[in-house]
């Protein structure tokens, strides 16, 4: 029988059998070939997954594509709880949509089932409870993007790894997929107002910043007045 897991990425609408298919990128993990086939059934596109391989050092992870990522509206919330880390690629292109991958910080069977029946969990709320968008940092990420886009001296994108920090409020790292993004160096959201007047006088370096929610939406409100300024 064929074994459609042979490491390239296939669309499962494509393929003759997706139970099977589902079964093998499952890599035998129950929990994941169950989250797999929730995905399937109910429209939420996924991109790519692994059990996890201790010997390999791989983590358990999935990725998630396009309009799926409306599903993870209360992922942020959770992140803590279910002890993993969100990382989140803004759209692209037409051929490179936007993609959100959900990594378990542990890599041993047990944290792989309990990390994909808490996924699984996540979406099934999402759609009983009709909370189908982006997550609010998402959101926030794609409108500065967007006024980067717009820029006449500005260019890249910003592309964001979220977690948790050691005293469990939100923390949002964003690095950087070209090297000239419109990003000012930062250690945390207090020093946010400070980092905004270099922004205004046009010392901008390529580099990473680290904000809270509420640091984040001042960004954003702080990215568009300024783009609205210069137009």
């Amino acid at each position: 029988m064929k074994n459609y897991n042979d490491g390239t990425v296939k669309n499962l609408e494509e393929i003759e059998n997706p139970e099977q298919a589902i079964h093998d990128f499952a890599e035998g993990s129950e929990a994941l070939e169950d989250l797999l086939k929730f995905c399937y059934e109910n429209g939420i596109k996924t991109k790519a997954c692994c059990r996890g391989h201790e010997k390999d050092f791989s983590h358990p992870y999935i990725l998630f594509e396009d309009t799926a990522l409306n599903y993870l509206s209360n992922l942020e919330e959770v992140v803590a709880v279910i002890d993993a880390e969100i990382t989140y690629t803004p759209k692209i292109s037409a051929s490179w949509p936007a993609r959100c991958g959900v990594h378990c910080k542990h890599n041993n069977p047990e944290s792989s089932d309990l990390f994909f029946k808490n996924i699984k969990g996540i979406l099934e709320y999402t759609i009983e409870q009709n909370e189908i968008h982006l997550p609010k940092s998402f959101e926030l990420v794609d409108r500065i993007n967007d006024n980067i886009n717009r820029s006449f001296f500005l260019s890249g994108k910003i592309a964001p790894h979220i977690q948790k920090n050691i005293k469990g409020t939100d923390q949002y790292t964003y690095t950087l997929t070209t090297p000239w993004a419109a990003i000012v160096n930062g250690k945390d959201s207090t020093t946010l107002s400070h980092e905004l007047e270099e922004i205004d006088n046009n010392r901008i370096n390529p580099c990473q910043m680290t904000l809270d929610i509420n640091g984040l939406s001042r960004y954003a409100e702080k990215i568009e007045q300024l783009f609205s300024k210069k137009k």
